[in-house]
C-alpha cells in the first residue's frame, strides 16, 4: 500500500489568536498538504531462534512484521500472506538407554553375590557416549543374587553287593547349591559346587557306603502234596527254594558244598 499525501494545519491569527480564514489574504495562504511516499508495506522476517529442545521435535520462532520505510505498521497493510513465525526443529531421535542383554550368572558359587548386564546409550540404534543420556533414567546394570549355600546331597543306598551273608551298599554323595533346592539359577552353578568339594565341609560329608547283611542262603521246603494216584505207586511233590532274608535267590547260592544238600523235591509213594 502506498501513501501519497501528507497534511499540516495552517490558521489565520491576529496577535497569536486564531481568527477566521477570511480575515487573511487567501493568495498568500501556505499549502496545507503535499505529496509523500513512505514506501510499500512488506513483510519483514528475522532469523529463526534456538530450538526449544536439544533433541526430539521442538520449535523455533522468529519475528514477522509488516513494515514500510518508516517502520512497523498494522499487519493488515501487507497484502501478501503472512510468513510463518514458528517451525519444527531437531526432529531426530533423542539418545536413550538400551538394555543389551539379560542379567548374567551370579558371580559367586555359594551365598550372596552380584549379577550384571550391559546398558548402553544409543541414538537410532547406534551407541554413543553415556553422557548423552540422562543418568537419572539409566536402568540398573547389576543386582544382588543369592544362590544359597552348598550342601551335601545323597540319594538312596543301592542293593547289597552280595546275595548271601554280609556285603556293602553304596550311594551317591554329591554337592548341591541352595540348601538342596535345585532352582534354575543354582543349577547353573552346580558344576562348580560339584567340582569344588571344598565348598562343603568335608567333616560333614555323609557316608557313601554301609555294611549290609541279607542273611545266609538256605533251602526252604514246604509240605509234600497229594499222591498222584489213589492206588499203586505214585509220586508226591513239594516246593524247594533257595532263600535269604529278603526272599528267593538263585539255587546256585545254596549249592555250596559246605551247606546242606538239595532237599528232595519229588518222592515215590506206594499205596494198597
Amino acid at each position: 500500500m502506498w501513501c501519497w499525501s501528507g497534511n499540516r494545519t495552517v490558521t489565520c491569527r491576529i496577535n497569536g489568536s486564531v481568527v477566521v480564514d477570511s480575515m487573511c489574504d487567501p493568495s498568500t495562504k501556505p499549502d496545507t498538504d503535499r505529496s509523500c511516499d513512505v514506501g510499500s508495506c512488506n513483510w519483514f522476517t528475522d532469523e529463526y531462534g534456538a530450538c526449544t529442545v536439544t533433541c526430539g521435535t521442538g520449535t523455533q520462532t522468529r519475528t514477522v512484521e509488516c513494515r514500510n520505510n518508516n517502520g512497523m505498521v498494522q499487519d493488515s497493510n501487507c497484502n501478501d500472506p503472512k510468513p510463518a513465525t514458528t517451525a519444527n526443529c531437531n526432529e531426530e531421535s533423542c539418545p536413550d538407554w538400551t538394555i543389551d542383554d539379560t542379567f548374567g550368572e551370579c558371580d559367586v558359587t555359594c551365598g550372596a553375590g552380584v549379577e550384571t548386564r550391559t546398558v548402553t546409550c544409543r541414538i537410532n540404534g547406534s551407541v554413543v557416549v553415556d553422557s548423552m543420556c540422562d543418568p537419572s533414567t539409566k536402568p540398573d546394570t547389576d543386582r544382588s543374587c543369592d544362590v544359597g549355600s552348598c550342601n551335601w546331597f545323597t540319594d538312596e543306598y543301592g542293593a547289597c553287593t552280595v546275595t548271601c551273608g554280609t556285603g556293602t551298599q553304596t550311594r551317591t554323595c554329591d554337592v548341591t547349591c541352595g540348601a538342596g533346592v535345585e532352582t534354575e539359577r543354582n543349577l547353573s552353578h552346580k558344576w562348580l559346587c560339584c567340582g569344588l568339594i571344598a565348598w562343603c565341609d568335608p567333616s560333614t560329608k555323609p557316608d557313601t557306603d554301609r555294611s549290609c547283611d541279607v542273611g545266609s542262603c538256605n533251602w526252604f521246603t514246604d509240605e509234600y502234596g497229594a499222591c498222584t494216584v489213589t492206588c499203586g505207586t505214585g509220586t508226591q511233590t513239594r516246593t524247594v527254594e533257595c532263600r535269604n532274608n529278603n526272599g528267593m535267590v538263585q539255587d546256585s547260592n545254596c549249592n555250596d558244598p559246605n551247606q546242606q544238600q538239595l532237599p528232595i523235591v519229588m518222592r515215590k509213594l506206594s499205596c494198597h
